[in-house]
């Protein structure tokens, strides 16, 4: 992946973690991810699945053993915060659990399901979803021309429109936020990005102009979201965020601008982009379990110290974790599954 789209996909993970501190309303970290998702797998995959270089096979045990192993470690750990369910409601238990093992947990609208055990890895959910959707659609979206494809977004970002208008407000996120259905079309939209890009990559524009204004557009409409979130919702679940999201990877993407093409290219930044899946699993485990205690401090200075034991042993794990991941992890489960 290119360092600027690294490193955005670091700092959306950080706007999840302010986000489950309480200090936004409004989450944009998971569209952002499926979207780029779409986006860099057209981009590394695309003519590899269409010349046979990779299998489909091949291709999806790629991904799990990019997103598995990591899953099963936190839904470990994070068995030790929902142990006292066992009792009380056993079946109910299990079938979560089982839900979780299996990466089924965000097709079952039901909030106690979705967010249960290691909550975010609901996105984890979606995301196996597209992975597995991915080399099937390919072959279509590489033979439909520009204009098609743009036309079938349009229609797309319409009838989810009409559709939010009728769902009941009950059903809004579970349905427009949660659900690998609707969340698809936004990693279908991230393959859209990257047909475009390729279309427009030949133009010159002034790149630090349109790095900064591509800033700009997406942090008005995030704090918009959050200043209105009442009016906004469920249309800041997903497809408010579309062109702003989208601007910000069409650009960033040429990697020509003084952002993407000299600070995202510090080591400091590289280093946090590498550590952005892991800081995103890992996160709401740590402020799940120091957000039990007050400490003798006041909200503000609690918040303060939670959101700083938090990112310094968030960012620490996951350190750790990619050391482990590959020095000895990532090395034996492609020598299992791939015989390499």
């Amino acid at each position: 992946m290119k360092n600027s789209l690294s490193s955005l996909r670091f700092f959306f993970s950080f706007f999840v973690f302010i986000g489950h501190l309480g200090l936004t309303k409004v989450s944009v970290g998971h569209a952002f991810f499926i979207i780029l998702s779409g986006f860099i797998l057209t981009y590394v995959y695309e003519n590899r699945l269409l010349s046979n270089t990779i299998s489909e096979k091949e291709f999806f045990l790629k991904r799990l053993i990019r997103i598995y192993p990591l899953h099963l470690i936190t839904l470990f750990v994070s068995f030790f915060f929902v142990i006292s369910e066992i009792h009380d409601k056993f079946w109910f238990f299990i079938s979560k659990l089982f839900f979780n093992v299996f990466l089924l947990q965000a097709f079952i609208p039901i909030k106690e399901v979705y967010f249960s055990f290691n909550g975010v890895s609901w996105n984890v959910s979606v995301l196996l979803f597209c992975y597995l959707l991915f080399p099937f659609f390919i072959p279509f979206f590489s033979k439909i021309s520009l204009k098609k494809f743009t036309f079938l977004i349009i229609s797309a970002l319409i009838l989810i429109f009409l559709i939010m208008l009728f769902v009941p407000e009950k059903w809004h996120h579970a349905v427009f936020y949660i659900s690998p259905i609707f969340r698809i079309v936004d990693f279908i939209f991230g393959i859209f990005l990257f047909k475009l890009s390729q279309a427009i990559r030949s133009r010159e524009y002034n790149y630090n102009l349109f790095e900064i204004a591509s800033l700009l557009l997406f942090f008005t409409f995030f704090v918009t979201a959050n200043l209105f979130s009442e009016s906004l919702l469920p249309f800041a679940y997903s497809i408010y965020f579309w062109i702003p999201l989208g601007v910000l990877i069409l650009i960033f993407n040429d990697e020509k601008g003084i952002i993407s093409n000299k600070m995202f290219k510090r080591p400091l930044f590289i280093f946090l982009g590498t550590l952005s899946y892991p800081f995103y699993m890992w996160h709401q485990l740590f402020i799940r379990f120091f957000e039990r205690f007050d400490f003798g401090l006041s909200n503000v200075g609690r918040l303060i110290f939670l959101f700083t034991i938090c990112m310094v042993l968030t960012i620490t794990t996951s350190y750790l974790y990619n050391l482990f991941e590959k020095k000895y992890l990532d090395k034996f489960l492609k020598k299992v599954l791939l015989n390499r």
